[in-house]
This record gives C-alpha cells, structure tokens and sequence, in this order.
C-alpha cells in the first residue's frame, strides 16, 4: 500500500529512494544465522572468474576440502587482502553450492583483525577494522561458541515443538532485545534475528492460542512501552495465515477488536488476524452450496462486516478494520461473484471524500475504483475509465530545494503515454503556485509498471503548507483525463 510520510531530508534523497544500495556488516552472531557452514579458510588462487581457498569447517573433524567463491572482485574493491590473508573465517550459505553470506567474511593479515564494511554507498565492501575484539583466537572460539547455540535453536525450530520455542523464549527473554544483527560485532552476545523469528516460528505451527499468546510476549519483549515508529508497534504477523480457522476463533477475534479497555495496538493485532480468518465464510462455495448452507454463511459474512464497521471511525484502528470490511464486502475472487455484497459502498464513498491523504484513504479509493461504474468513480474523483493514480512518497530536500515524489497507476486499463503535469498548490490561500509538465518521466506508463518517480524545483517558494498532485491524459489518442491523489509538505 502507499506510504505518504513527509519526511524533510538534509542528507541525500536517493539513498533513501533505493537509487543506492546498503551493503550491511552482520555480526557474528546474524552470520551464524545465515549460514549453512562456518569454516577456517586459507588462500589458495584467483583466476578470472573465482578465487579458491582451502576451507575446514570450524564445528566438525571432516577433511578439509577445495571451495570457489565466484566474482568476488564484485563484492570486494582489494582482493589482495585475502592473498595476504594469515588465516580466514567464511560464513557460507547454500551448504552444497558454497555461496558468501553478506559480509560473510573476517580475516587475520599482519596481526590485525579485518572486516568487510562499505564505506561509500553506493560502492563495494572495503576492509575495517572492529574494535570490540582482541584477538584472533577469541575470535574463533566467539565463533565457534556461537554456532553451537544457534545451531541449537535452529534444530529445535525444526522439531516444531511450541511448548519447547516458548521454554526458550522465557529462558532468554531477557537477551532476545539485545542488538545484534548489524555493526559487525564480534561478540557471542544477543540471539540476532532469531530473536524475532521465533515467535513467526510459534505462528507458523498453526494453533489459535499459540499464536496470540506469541503476539503479546513479542510486544512485551520488544515493544514494551508500545511507543509507535512510524505507526509500528509489534504486530506479529501469522506466518503462514492459517493460524485461526474456525468460527471459534472468530468471535474470539471480533470480541478482542471491539474490547475498548483493550490496548490499542491488541486491538489492531486482533483485526490482522481477524481480517484472514473471516474467510472462512467463504469456504466450500465451488459449487455453489445449496441455499440454507449459503444464507448461513452470507449471515455470518455480514455479521462480521456490521461488528467491525464502527471501527472505520476510529482513528487508531479505521485502517486495519477496514481490512476487515472489505474482505467481507468483496472476497474478490472470480469464483465467489455470487458472495459480493456492497451494501456499505455508500458509506466508504462517503469516508473517502472526508479523508486527508494517507494510507486509508488510498485503500478506500482502490475498493471504491474497483467496485464503482466507471460514471460513479468519474463523479468522485474526475478521473475517466475507471483510472486511479495515486501518491507514493512526499520528500523535501532543504539543500536543494527540490520535490520528490512517485505516482503509482494503481487501476485503470487506458496507457498513460503523455508525461504528467505536477501541480503545487497552497494550502491556505488555494493558489496554484506551480504548474508543469514533469521532464524525465518514462512513458509509456501502464497500471502494472508500479511507482515512478517525479522530481520538480521548489525554489522561490515562501514558507507553508502545500499540496502536490498530478494530472494528464491517458488512451489512445489521449483523450481520457486523470487527476491523481495529493500528499502535502511543508516549505520551512
């Protein structure tokens, strides 16, 4: 779904953007999670195409054997490092096949210790040096402690046994917060992501009370004070969405959602939940069930939809109930035509034109679009043939005075083959204090090609409050009009 964050940026925009890449430095602890076999390397040869090492598995008494890392000139900027190596651990994924985990790398060259880290973004790892580590035999030993335990873990993930993932988590709950994923660190300290992947594991064991038990240790032991970044606060998702399947499970939902001495973020926990389980009204429709079966099930469909639908005036859960509504609204599956029921697309519509941007108004927007005639989606919008475009990201760059943003075709089957025009227009006094055609932008744009980016020049704007949208023609000959959704910024 679309993020409309305002965000200002000092610092470079396009590493945000995903227009460089962020090379991470795992630690030990995250490398022995990611790795299929940790070994003890010593250089052996580069050729063109791999460099060879002598590898003996640091945890096991097999003979040693022959691995090929291919390509490593395009991880590495100096590959002399590991010609000149003293000795060499490696963090392999991909057991058969040998491939370097992400930083899977540490070595020992004139008695200092090497890491990979990248210093320039974009670019490839140099070699740092950590300064959380004394010595190479502790290093080892660090290593070698390490993968015992996580190794341990990860065998009992594979019994998947809830009773003995819960006697874990209550042995060390206390160290599961404990960063230790990034910064390269070298000490057998923290679980790394098991710490959050254990409870997904609980989940995807597919039983009810487990599962919601796993929800709320995990707000305990990392969200304890439930304070919200970016609107997050630890909702665990259920792994393989089939944790809570009977009608049971439901009502038990649906009572947690509308609890108002409930805590927020349970609320919202309950509605995720919910909103996958309510499908069960939907079973058994191929063939059409005979007419009793149907009416109980339609009963139940629209029983659920009415409980949660106040929901949707609530500013704290209207996003996450309406996931909820609208799966009970339109299952939007070809088969089960016959269970759509748009009763409340009224309200919806209504809710829609009250709305400021942001995600709920752009998920009101996509079921209004896809179950309106394309005169009713015209009359809300200004838009022809049923075309939706909506606002990705708003950012303000104060250095360079420039707005940056993506327009994602969200529905509609008409090309856009025209570059859109950018309209600035301010808040207060309503004025269009911009109006261009956006240069750069790759047309044809069809509703699957997802965001694009549109950069335009604010400079000379006074200080305020703006919003920013996108307008245009689209179908053969152009002849169909468009008007995007608007985010808004600030001008300081």
């Amino acid at each position: 779904m679309p993020i409309k964050y305002i965000l200002t940026i000092i610092l470079l925009v396009h590493s945000i953007m995903g227009h460089s890449e962020i090379w991470p430095t795992f630690s030990i602890v995250e490398l022995a999670i990611r790795s299929d076999r940790i070994a003890v390397a010593t250089f052996l040869s580069k050729s063109d195409t791999d460099t060879k090492f002598l590898i003996n598995d640091i945890n096991s008494h097999r003979k040693p054997d022959t691995l090929a890392l291919q390509n490593l000139d395009q991880c590495f900027y100096d590959l002399t490092y590991f010609e000149q190596a003293d000795s060499i651990l490696i963090f392999l994924t991909n057991k058969q096949n040998g491939e370097l985990a992400w930083s899977g790398i540490r070595l020992l060259k004139d008695d200092t210790i090497y890491l990979p880290v990248q210093n320039i973004n974009p670019g490839k790892y140099t070699f740092g040096v950590p300064r959380d580590i004394k010595s190479w035999a502790e290093l080892v030993n660090n290593v070698v402690e390490v993968e015992k335990r996580v190794n341990y873990v990860k065998q009992i993930k594979n019994e998947k046994d809830n009773r003995k993932l819960f006697k874990w988590i209550e042995k060390h709950r206390h160290e599961l917060a404990i960063p230790s994923i990034l910064n390269g660190s070298s000490k057998n300290i923290g679980w790394g992501s098991f710490g959050w992947d254990v409870f997904k594991w609980i989940t995807e064991n597919n039983i009810a009370s487990d599962t919601w038990k796993a929800s709320n240790l995990f707000r305990k032991i990392h969200y304890s004070d439930e304070k919200e970044w970016l609107g997050y606060t630890g909702i665990l998702t259920d792994g393989n969405g089939t944790s809570f399947t009977t009608y049971k499970d439901i009502k038990f939902l649906v009572k947690k959602s509308l609890k108002n001495s409930n805590s927020v973020v349970e609320r919202k926990q309950a509605l995720i939940y919910l909103k996958l389980a309510s499908r069960k009204v939907y079973e058994n429709n191929y063939p059409i069930p005979e007419s009793h079966n149907l009416k109980e099930q339609i009963d139940k469909q629209t029983s659920i939809r009415n409980k949660i639908l106040p929901l949707l005036n609530n500013e704290e859960l209207k996003l996450y109930a309406f996931g909820v509504v609208r799966g009970m609204s339109n299952p939007m599956d070809g088969i089960l035509e016959h269970r759509i029921d748009l009763e409340i697309l009224p309200i919806i519509k209504h809710l829609y034109k009250n709305e400021t941007p942001g995600d709920y108004k752009s998920e009101l927007a996509e079921f209004i679009v896809h179950n309106s005639s394309k005169e009713e989606w015209k009359i809300l919008s200004n838009c022809d043939e049923k075309i939706f475009v909506d606002l990705y990201q708003v950012y303000v760059d104060t250095i360079q005075d420039v707005l940056t943003f993506g327009i994602n075709y969200d529905y509609g089957k008409e090309q856009i083959r025209e570059n859109p025009i950018v309209v600035v227009e301010n808040i207060k006094t309503k004025q269009i204090v911009r109006e261009q055609e956006s240069s750069g932008f790759k047309v044809p744009y069809n509703s699957w090609n997802g965001v694009r980016y549109i950069e335009i020049s604010i400079e000379g704007l006074s200080s305020g409050s703006y919003k920013v949208y996108t307008k245009g023609k689209a179908g053969e000959n152009s002849k169909f009009n468009w008007i995007s959704e608007y985010g808004e910024f600030q001008v300081e």
